[in-house]
């Protein structure tokens, strides 16, 4: 709720769903099980990287304002449809397990909840469940977001394994 200003005198409040435009969430899912032990994919996942677009070949750029043990922020510059976008990631930690992803850029606000679970001494599963709502414009198909973001995982998944089987050849 939202103070009206018209109101001199007297707290009146006006409800925000006649302020911002419709809004519409949606929630995705994903999943990718990795070659690797828990562990290795829970630090390599969360390592947050400013060059970390190079794995799945993007050009976004990400510059890190905080890292500790328990937190990552980072704001992400991206082109869009031609566009500069700028946006804010905050990312909690949940050593060894889980992580939390809170995104808000000019275009969407996602929520992402990240967790591993083992399958097996070298096997590992990741789950993944994202909330994004769209500021405007029609919200991404969930066919054509579980592809883009599918074949973006699939290319992570390929470098943690490579990276994954190189620290076990050491």
């Amino acid at each position: 709720m939202l103070l009206n200003p018209k109101n001199r005198g007297q707290a009146q409040f006006i409800s925000a769903k006649y302020i911002l435009p419709d809004m519409k969430t949606v929630t995705y899912r994903l999943s990718k099980t990795f070659n690797a032990p828990r562990g290795f994919v829970f630090d390599w996942c969360t390592d947050f990287r400013e060059d970390d677009a190079k794995y799945v070949g993007a050009s976004w750029r990400r510059h890190i304002l905080e890292k500790n043990s328990r937190t990552v922020v980072w704001i992400l510059h991206s082109t869009q449809n031609g566009r500069e976008t700028e946006g804010v990631r905050i990312v909690t930690l949940n050593p060894k397990n889980s992580w939390h992803l809170l995104d808000y850029d000019d275009d969407l606000t996602e929520i992402g909840d990240y967790r591993l679970t083992s399958e097996g001494r070298l096997k590992t599963r990741l789950d993944m469940v994202f909330r994004d709502t769209y500021k405007s414009g029609k919200p991404e198909a969930r066919s054509g977001w579980e592809e883009r973001v599918g074949k973006m995982w699939d290319r992570y998944k390929s470098a943690l394994e490579s990276e994954y089987a190189e620290s076990v050849r050491r």
